[in-house]
């Protein structure tokens, strides 16, 4: 793995050497003039990037950065932010929190910055992660603060998972274990939905870190050992000494001294591939000082707790003098655990102190507000999603009745030209058969000489035949009349006019109110079946008589009878115009009907 590290960063150094050549040299026109290239710029950011994602290159980023702040006119270029923030880095990764604190001060003065628009999260999400190590819990709880708003308003679950993980660490390091654990498990999600591995590893291995403080021993077990597996996949020594940490934390409380022992050798292999001042060391070797400690090995555990001191100012250093005070003791060294334990009491925590614990308090309100405001973004989001959808689903559902509507329109025009061609074959006929008729008898009659009298006859009839013609086609009235009305004025009609003798009763009686609850369709229907039947009965001119009969029945239904003294040679062709309408006509009201004949009558029953 270091070999493939050193191929890696040589590859890099021979780029990076490729830009700062195409920037400093003096064979083109840029380099004369003493500038570089927003590309050659980015290449260079680039490189120095990938240097500072590897613990064995951090010398070449270091290189890299000096050389690029002695380019003239590296402060007015749009990446010269992206250079500080790598020095930041640069010093941060290898201890240095001092010049890294500078650096980052500078940068948030400059914020916000549209050329990169995560430094509005990463600069004073570091800051209070610098204040945090330096034990100033106000300041950290400030630049925490204005980290996690500018995530909230990105949205972003990468940038929302790293700062719920470092207000979880902060409350593990005052010692909060069950304020810590929500802010770690919000982590580990947001975390979850994201690519970011390295995230991933952090928040699992926090989370582990403070399971242990609850002595929730499985869970713990659990999460560090699928971080571990995941610096083991990356190769990445610093991933891999981070878990170790927490493995040995969880099983020097456990007080198993073997399994304990088994990772402290596997650490120490790796420390040496690690900054001795870099944080990541700096942890391993105080938890390799307690197993040192609890397993006896004093020698070694003043020398780690010696180093931790001499190294960070990050740590509870209270707790690390009083062991370093022991362990000398256990030594015979009684002076130098006399000092140990006389600085244990002056640098004693002062996590109880009112004000912090109010500062704690205010944050995490502040927090609570702001996670409500996020969630309320999101349920708005999603409800004006939703609205969309049933404004959509509306559309849809209106083009879609518009259009069945439209269909229905069309049949119902459709059916009214196919009725009213009916109509019209039907009153063709008519004026064929009887009008036309007449009037050709009537114009051989003034050929031949005439009888007036007998014209005089003609004329009478051929005024009758039009006159009926017309009241056939005129549609009944029903706003003013019921049907029984209609059907007496028409019984009436064809006695005065024919010779045919009709009649027309209905129970309950013509005038009843009643039978103004039929439709006017209803209605409509069965005065064009009694004005066709009677048609019929006035062609075949067999009839003498015909009795009409309305009437409602007990169970709320109506029935039409028609009964006349015609026989049945009489009756029309069944696939004749007239059969064919008074069949439909049935068909249309859902009525029933039924003809019985014998040799003194015809009847017809029709039930609706």
């Amino acid at each position: 793995m270091k070999a493939k590290n050193l191929f890696f960063a040589s590859v890099t150094l021979a780029i990076a050497l490729m830009a700062l050549a195409a920037c400093t040299g003096r064979n083109n026109r840029e380099a004369l003039s003493g500038k570089a290239s927003d590309e050659q710029l980015q290449a260079l950011a680039d490189s120095i990037s990938t240097c500072l994602e590897d613990p064995s290159t951090y010398d070449m980023a270091d290189s890299l950065l000096r050389q690029v702040f002695a380019m003239p006119g590296i402060e007015q270029s749009e990446a010269w932010p992206i250079f500080l923030f790598h020095q930041g880095m640069y010093h941060f990764y290898t201890g240095d929190l001092a010049q890294a604190k500078k650096v980052f001060l500078r940068l948030f003065d400059m914020l916000p910055l549209d050329v990169q628009a995560d430094l509005s999260i990463s600069v004073p999400q570091t800051l209070g992660v610098i204040y945090r190590r330096g034990q100033q819990t106000d300041s950290a709880l400030y630049y925490y603060d204005r980290a996690l708003q500018a995530a909230i308003e990105q949205n972003n679950d990468e940038w929302l998972g790293t700062c719920y993980l470092n207000v979880g660490i902060l409350y593990n390091t005052l010692m909060q274990y069950k304020e810590a654990q929500p802010f770690l498990d919000k982590a580990v999600a947001c975390a979850l939905k994201t690519d970011d591995g390295y995230t991933q590893l952090c928040s699992q291995q926090v989370r582990a870190a403070n399971e242990v403080a609850l002595g929730k021993n499985d869970e713990a077990e659990r999460d560090i050992r699928q971080a571990y597996s995941l610096a083991q996949e990356a190769e990445s020594a610093d991933w891999q000494v981070r878990c170790l940490t927490t493995f040995l934390s969880l099983f020097n409380r456990q007080q198993k001294a073997d399994s304990s022992a088994h990772y402290v050798r596997i650490g120490s292999e790796l420390l040496q591939q690690l900054p001795p001042n870099g944080v990541t060391a700096v942890g391993f070797i105080n938890e390799r000082a307690n197993h040192y400690y609890l397993t006896g090995q004093w020698q070694r555990a003043v020398d780690d707790f010696s180093s931790i001191i001499s190294k960070s100012k990050g740590f509870r250093e209270s707790n690390i003098m009083l062991r370093l005070a022991k362990s000398h003791e256990r030594l015979g060294n009684y002076s130098e655990a006399l000092h140990a334990m006389d600085a244990a009491r002056q640098r004693a925590d002062s996590i109880a102190s009112a004000k912090l614990s109010a500062q704690i308090a205010d944050f995490n309100v502040k927090y609570q507000t702001m996670e409500k405001d996020l969630e309320i973004a999101r349920l708005t989001k999603q409800r004006l999603w939703f609205m969309m959808g049933l404004l959509l689903l509306a559309v849809v559902a209106a083009i879609v009745w518009l259009w069945l509507k439209g269909r229905r329109q069309r049949r119902e025009a459709q059916m009214r030209i196919a009725t009213l061609e009916k109509e019209r074959r039907r009153i063709a006929k008519e004026l064929h058969d009887g009008v036309c008729n007449d009037l050709l008898a009537l114009e051989m009659q003034c050929a031949t000489g005439y009888d007036t009298d007998k014209l005089q006859q003609s004329l009478n009839r051929l005024r009758s035949q039009a006159r009926d013609l017309s009241h056939q086609l005129m549609p009944p009235e029903f706003s003013h009349l019921s049907l029984p009305q209609l059907l007496k004025q028409h019984a009436e009609s064809i006695c005065r006019n024919t010779t045919l003798s009709m009649t027309f009763t209905a129970e309950p009686s013509v005038g009843d109110h009643h039978w103004r609850e039929l439709s006017a369709e209803q209605s409509h229907e069965l005065y064009r079946i009694v004005q066709e039947h009677t048609a019929n009965i006035l062609k075949g001119g067999i009839a003498t008589h015909l009795d009409v009969h309305l009437r409602q029945l007990s169970d709320g239904t109506h029935q039409l009878t028609l009964r006349d003294d015609g026989q049945p040679s009489r009756e029309p062709n069944a696939t004749g115009i007239g059969s064919r309408t008074f069949a439909d006509r049935i068909t249309s009201m859902g009525a029933q009907a039924t003809t019985s004949t014998s040799d003194a009558e015809t009847l017809l029953d029709i039930r609706f």
